[in-house]
């Protein structure tokens, strides 16, 4: 079993490394693509806040660090910005990776506009994080293959309908 889940995982990186996009066949009434249509959800592994270094998920989110509080500041570099999912969850589950007892979120998955409108929900798999690093050394237990747990993203073929 703990192979199995290994080889999933790494097929989820494999999938991200090669990036993970696809392009709907939506079109404007002059028959043009609609540029809106095309959805790349991305995965990063990145602090969700600024280190001092730099500011990988601000960056991409659109609010980049000041100059003046990372060593390699950066330009808002994507547009339009993207979403981080994480932030659309509740607070306690926030977290997708434990050193030390100390909880915090390294696994991130953004979206843009476009793909925002499809998501159908987005949490973690519960298996490492929250178990003993004594687990590792079970082969009969699956839990803890990993320091991190996975990032799972929902999304569905509709639009999502949003109420007002």
């Amino acid at each position: 079993m703990k192979r199995f889940y290994s080889i999933l995982a790494g097929l989820c990186v494999l999938a991200v490394w090669f990036g993970l996009s696809f392009q709907t066949n939506a079109r404007s009434e002059s028959g043009q693509a609609d540029e809106a249509s095309f959805v790349s959800p991305d995965f990063v592994i990145a602090y969700q806040f600024n280190d001092g270094i730099g500011d990988t998920i601000g960056t991409i989110k659109g609010t980049p660090a000041l100059k003046e509080s990372v060593m390699n500041f950066s330009e808002d570099l994507v547009n339009p910005d993207m979403t981080d999912l994480v932030d659309l969850i509740k607070a306690e589950q926030r977290y997708s990776y434990s050193f030390d007892d100390n909880a915090q979120v390294l696994d991130h998955i953004l979206v843009n506009q476009a793909m925002k409108k499809h998501i159908g929900g987005f949490g973690y798999a519960r298996l490492n994080a929250d178990f003993p690093e004594t687990y590792r050394n079970d082969e009969t237990r699956v839990e803890r293959f990993s320091d991190h747990d996975a990032a799972i993203a929902y999304f569905t073929f509709n639009e999502k309908q949003t109420s007002n």
